[in-house]
């Protein structure tokens, strides 16, 4: 089955080498502590960063059916409370997702400053969301502006 399942071509995270290293890193040292979650037709919804690490490790991917109305549970039998390996994997499940970013065009080409702030979703302290859109009031829509950023965390120019 995981030769099935695809990258998300839209994925709003960005894994830097920093960030694939720890997830590598967690992973040869405290193994999966957590599922990934992909649609129907098999495109990660999340844990793009985790699946691609798993599948260099040659780590096997189990996949559990839902249908979202139960929450999937994972029991580590190998893992008690007070383990050095348990207390690793906390820290690095936790550490890993803080040093991976978002991918600001794809998020403002997906998402309004409504949606974003519903969601309360800050993609980067001094970037101002409202001054990315500005109302269309022929049809009501939200435009981007045309104007271009450079990401703060991967120097990479993005047109928003």
């Amino acid at each position: 089955m995981s030769k099935e399942i695809k990258f998300d071509p839209r994925n709003y995270r960005i894994h830097d080498e920093k960030n694939k290293r720890l997830i590598r890193k967690s992973l040869e040292d405290c193994g999966a502590g957590r599922s990934i979650l992909f649609d129907k037709d098999n495109c990660i919804i999340a844990g793009n960063g985790v699946y691609g690490e798993a599948l260099e490790l040659g780590i096997p991917v189990r996949v559990i059916e839902s249908d979202g109305t139960e929450l999937i549970a994972i029991k580590r039998t190998d893992l008690s409370t007070e383990d050095a390996r348990r207390k690793a994997l906390a820290l690095a499940d936790n550490h890993t997702s803080d040093t991976s970013i978002f991918d600001v065009e794809a998020v403002l080409e997906d998402f309004t400053p409504e949606e974003l702030n519903a969601w309360e979703v800050n993609i980067h302290a001094d970037v101002d969301l409202d001054g990315f859109f500005n109302e269309d009031n022929d049809t009501g829509s939200m435009d981007k502006k045309a104007k271009t950023t450079i990401c703060p965390h991967c120097g990479k120019e993005h047109e928003i």
